[in-house]
């Protein structure tokens, strides 16, 4: 709108409207050529002293009004140039703003694109609250179901538990008026070889079944060792008069190493195997702890002495005689 009102300027004063500004400056050059010529022959009118005065007089007439309308001209054509320069500017503010305008419809539409995307994402957004809801409903609701089966389990357990108590003290009871002390690991045995395990781990509990086991490996792994221990034999030396057998001598070794490491048996094999060796585990148990032996036990502490005096000599070369298995390998 600016470049074609810029281009269709009015000529105040010369009848020109709507023409473009390159006809006006020509026309304008033009008029002030025609004009410039008339001024210069009234000014040799004027001049001329030849001329008769009425002559000069109508062309100083003539003159004047063309001198004030070509001022009013000048005034008219700087005005014209102070509208063109306005003119030059108003469309540079104009481009600019354009430029403008154009950046600020490429962000508007990457804006809108944007939103549209914003949208498309909201909506999906929003089905995945929807969808996340009705989970979260199903899952208060099974969590409730599993809270009631868990508070229903728990009072199970504690009713189990009660009745586990109540078992154990009665089977405690029975094992208390039926089965004496000393008999409970091999009354355990005999139920364990023939019912298995379809009699209640709780009385198996209450007649130390796993005691039991562990006494008859342990009967049978010394039985075992102390038949080993009997094979081995003493070195042959010159000069040199063995008093007692090597089957004696390494079983008094052997039945000293026990005393010694008597933490890895159960009391009850130790004592009941001595006594199947003839020998008291007690009176050796106190004989390994720095006691003397009683004047009617003669025999029996020689034989200690003589297992302790065989083991000293073992270590001394640096090895053992015999090796007692631990308890812990017993079920092997």
């Amino acid at each position: 709108m600016i470049e074609f009102f810029a281009q269709n300027t009015v000529l105040d004063g010369q009848g020109i409207i709507g023409m473009p500004n390159t006809y006006v400056k020509k026309a304008e050059r033009e008029r002030k050529a025609q004009t410039d010529t008339i001024v210069q022959t009234l000014l040799g009118i004027c001049t001329d002293p030849h001329a008769p005065p009425e002559t000069k007089l109508g062309a100083v007439k003539t003159l004047n009004p063309i001198q004030d309308l070509e001022h009013q001209v000048a005034i008219k054509d700087q005005q014209i140039s102070q509208k063109d320069e306005e003119i030059r500017q108003l469309k540079s503010q104009v481009e600019t703003k354009n430029t403008e305008l154009e950046a600020v419809g490429k962000e508007w539409g990457a804006a809108l694109e944007q939103s549209r995307s914003y949208a498309e994402k909201i909506e999906s957004l929003e089905r995945d609250n929807k969808k996340l809801a009705d989970e979260h409903t199903e899952c208060s609701t099974q969590l409730t179901t599993t809270q009631a089966e868990r508070d229903a389990a728990v009072e199970r357990a504690e009713q189990a538990e009660a009745d586990v108590e109540k078992l154990t003290a009665s089977l405690q009871i029975l094992a208390d008026e039926f089965v004496p002390p000393q008999e409970r690991h091999s009354t355990a045995s005999r139920q364990f070889r023939t019912h298995g395990l379809n009699l209640s781990t709780h009385w198996y509990t209450v007649l130390d079944l796993q005691g039991a086991l562990r006494y008859e490996n342990e009967m049978k792994q010394l039985e075992k060792l102390i038949a080993e221990a009997k094979k081995q034999q003493r070195p042959l030396r010159s000069m040199v008069t063995y008093l007692k057998s090597d089957a004696e001598t390494f079983r008094d070794l052997f039945l000293y190493e026990l005393v010694l490491h008597r933490g890895e048996w159960l009391e009850k094999s130790l004592v009941n195997f001595f006594q199947a060796q003839k020998a008291d585990y007690s009176k050796w148990h106190t004989w390994c702890n720095g006691e003397t032996s009683a004047t009617d036990d003669n025999e029996e502490y020689e034989s200690f002495c003589e297992g302790r005096l065989a083991y000293n000599q073992a270590v001394k070369l640096g090895c053992y005689l015999t090796f007692p298995a631990p308890a812990d390998q017993l079920s092997h």
